[in-house]
């Protein structure tokens, strides 16, 4: 077991996501730096989670839990004024002046302030950002607001009269007596919280219990989507496998094993022992299809090779977004309830961009060096790769960005939103032409996935007579 670890002295390695339990139950698990997370979870940590989240990355797409008064108090600390307050920070909880609320509110509208969350309308609590009453002349400490700022405005007419702070979820762990021994400062919250310890092979623990639970009818409809679902009570779940339960990526091991294209981790299982566990649905060995490995003498694929992006949101894809490898990727994508990419598979038209130096090659390097046009040219030579992976995922709909369509157009028929590919029609739509189909387009994605099967989880035994098979 891997024992040896660094400790980071901030959240920068954190990831933090929503679980349900049977009895509508949210809990929250940490993970560590290592270990298994269910596909589409972006980084996060858990003072993220506990109010609510965004839908995208756009900053109007809060989405508050309602949480009751009890609830609130066990997330806040240390009152104080707002005179007395030395770091406005881009969120801030205050607690306004009833009588002032319309003011605050419409002072809250102001381009230079936000108002992110109500908290509570009862005992006027609410989430402000105020980053922007600082620009320009801003100290370091973010303690004097500029004169004719919003957030002067408020605390000179004493609209706001107290601050809090948000509780810090941190949770660090360390070996000892071999076992995991988990440190943080809060004392209570009302979520189940589970920290996932840097060994990965072992299971998330239970650190929180709490006395006020969050309900997931609590959550709006959008973020209700996004959590993942358990068929057990957090009560008397100590310890549990997320693998389990939503198909997870996890850090490389030694141990990993690809099967038909997927790669596999071994890791514990919540009842006991372990077993391989889907991680990686599309671990494609490019160099089979790879026109240029003649050209550049190679004998396997090598990190000479400009190496794309692609992502899959989830092992049953019904929808397959083709991209060009100079696309970038929206990081939006990773905290959505979007129907259509949380049903997607999203590659490039070409995964590897053939380089013949010995450099780690970025895209950002490969586009001073190949032109889209020559990139469409490679496409040709190399199209079966992505005709494979059609008959691969069978999607219900194909989806192109605006470069990758006109590579696609080179070689495949286009007509009445279908694309011919090797005589089987898919329904195709162009990225750009979402807005104005989404209906159409989330009906197709809604429908069941039609292609090759790969199973969730193998067991050792299962796994040995697969390697022993593949030797032969």
């Amino acid at each position: 077991m891997k024992i040896d670890k660094e400790y980071p002295a901030t959240h920068s390695m954190s990831t933090a996501w929503y679980v349900a339990d049977e009895d509508g139950n949210v809990g929250i698990i940490d993970y560590n730096e290592n270990g298994p997370v269910p596909w589409g979870i972006e980084q996060t940590c858990i003072e993220n989670l506990v109010f609510g989240h965004e839908e995208g990355d756009s900053p109007s797409s809060y989405l508050p839990i309602d949480l009751n008064e009890k609830q609130i108090c066990e997330l806040i600390e240390n009152p104080r004024s707002p005179i007395d307050e030395k770091e406005w920070y881009f969120d801030t909880i205050v607690q306004i002046d009833l009588a002032q609320e319309k003011d605050f509110i419409a002072l809250a509208k102001n381009p230079d302030a936000k108002l992110r969350q109500c908290l509570s309308k009862k005992y006027g609590l609410y989430i402000i950002d105020c980053y922007k009453s600082f620009v320009g002349k801003r100290d370091y400490t973010y303690s004097r607001p500029l004169k004719n700022s919003s957030l002067r405005k408020m605390i000179d007419a004493k609209m706001i009269i107290k601050v809090y702070s948000q509780k810090d979820f941190y949770i660090s762990d360390k070996w000892e007596n071999d076992h995991p021994v988990y440190e943080y400062d809060f004392d209570k919250a009302p979520f189940y919280i589970y920290a996932q310890p840097y060994w990965n092979k072992l299971l998330a623990e239970r650190i929180n219990i709490p006395e006020n639970p969050v309900k997931i009818d609590q959550l709006p409809v959008a973020l209700r989507k996004r959590v993942h679902r358990v068929p057990f009570k957090f009560n008397t779940c100590e310890h549990f496998q997320i693998a389990e339960y939503a198909t997870c990526s996890c850090t490389h091991n030694d141990n990993d094993t690809i099967v038909d294209g997927c790669r596999y981790s071994l890791l514990p299982k919540t009842s006991g022992g372990e077993a391989y566990f889907l991680v990686d649905l599309h671990e494609i060995n490019f160099f089979p299809y790879c026109s240029e490995k003649n050209k550049y003498h190679c004998e396997y694929c090598t990190n000479n090779c400009t190496q794309c992006y692609e992502h899959v949101f989830t092992d049953r894809p019904t929808v397959m977004i083709i991209v060009s490898p100079y696309s970038k990727f929206d990081y939006g994508d990773m905290e959505t309830s979007d129907i259509i990419i949380k049903n997607s598979i999203m590659l490039p038209f070409l995964p590897m961009i053939p380089r013949p130096f010995g450099i780690w090659p970025l895209i950002e390097d490969a586009k001073k060096v190949i032109k889209t046009n020559e990139l469409e040219t490679l496409y040709l030579r190399n199209s079966h790769y992505i005709e494979d992976m059609l008959r691969r995922y069978n999607p219900q709909v194909v989806i192109a960005d605006a470069k990758a369509l006109k590579a696609l157009e080179k070689k495949y028929s286009l007509k009445n939103n279908a694309i011919d590919v090797c005589g089987i029609k898919y329904p195709f739509f162009r990225k750009a032409d979402i807005k104005s189909n989404r209906a159409e387009i989330e009906r197709l994605a809604s429908l069941p996935y039609q292609g090759k099967e790969f199973p969730r989880m193998i067991s050792i035994e299962e796994m040995q007579e697969i390697t022993k098979k593949n030797n032969d």
